[in-house]
């Protein structure tokens, strides 16, 4: 029994990646079994894991979600996996109140630590050192510069930056602050912060031009009609903090909930209004 569990759901989904391909080099795609453990009854997981596999040394069961049993299910399933049979758990964030998933993780722990893996999100420095591992394996380079760029156009989702490289990879063996300025549009919060960015510093021609990029490069205007309503929904926040009496950058980002790094870019507008 291997439990794998963590928040960082890229790295969890490569491993599984790197499993399902070194096991079916080796025993097959017929021996391969995935199912939803939402869905999956004691019933189904002890057909499944019982089977022996189909003229191979191996047969390889993955459960992507915690099956949700009773604690003495979890017990028994564990007890009737055959010995040629692995079976795999994956959950990003399973629920830790549930006995059955402290009973899965249990188990895994109590075989050994390769049983049971947890995938943490990835600090900042781990991640300059993965951008420049996954350059190198598609044969690219990339400065010091240029990845603290990357990072602060696209964030620290390895899913949106995997997405990103993969695209700036194409374009050259070189990858530079320039080139990622003509092709990378940032999304989610970083969407949002370049955008109060922009607006907190008035300027109208930069923000057409940013408006027009995004567009080009195939950004959702329902995106961008977000991230505007965001921008003034937190200007607004700032603007009536500062009527309050709250003007310690500080103090408003705990008042209102805003990341402390947009605050500074707000107060000059709100100062204004």
């Amino acid at each position: 029994l291997y439990v794998f569990i963590g928040e960082n759901s890229f790295a969890l989904t490569e491993e599984i990646c790197r499993w399902k391909s070194q096991f079916i080099s080796k025993h097959g795609a017929e021996n391969l079994v995935e199912l939803s453990g939402g869905d999956a009854s004691e019933e189904t997981l002890l057909d499944t894991i019982s089977t022996a596999p189909f003229i191979a040394e191996r047969r390889l069961v993955i459960c992507y979600g915690m099956p949700k049993l009773e604690r003495e299910s979890v017990r028994r399933i564990a007890l009737e996996i055959h010995p040629q049979t692995l079976l795999l758990i994956a959950d990003s964030a399973p629920d830790k109140r549930l006995s059955s998933t402290k009973e899965f993780i249990n188990i895994a722990e109590e075989a050994s630590e390769q049983h049971m893996k947890t995938f943490p999100l990835l600090k900042r420095p781990q991640l300059v050192s993965w951008i420049r591992t996954r350059v190198t394996s598609l044969r690219c380079t990339i400065e010091d510069a240029a990845i603290l760029h990357l990072l602060d156009i696209v964030g620290e989702d390895q899913w949106f930056l995997a997405s990103e490289i993969e695209k700036l990879s194409l374009a050259g063996p070189s990858i530079t602050s320039q080139l990622i300025d003509s092709l990378v549009v940032p999304s989610g919060e970083q969407l949002i912060w370049k955008l109060s960015d922009i607006l907190g510093s008035q300027k109208v021609g930069e923000a057409q031009k940013f408006y027009r990029k995004c567009i080009d490069h195939g950004q959702d205007p329902y995106d961008l009609w977000i991230a505007l309503l965001t921008f003034i929904k937190n200007l607004t926040a700032v603007w009536i903090c500062l009527q309050s009496g709250v003007k310690d950058a500080r103090l408003i980002a705990e008042n209102t909930k805003i990341h402390p790094f947009v605050i500074p870019k707000l107060l000059p507008m709100a100062k204004d209004a």
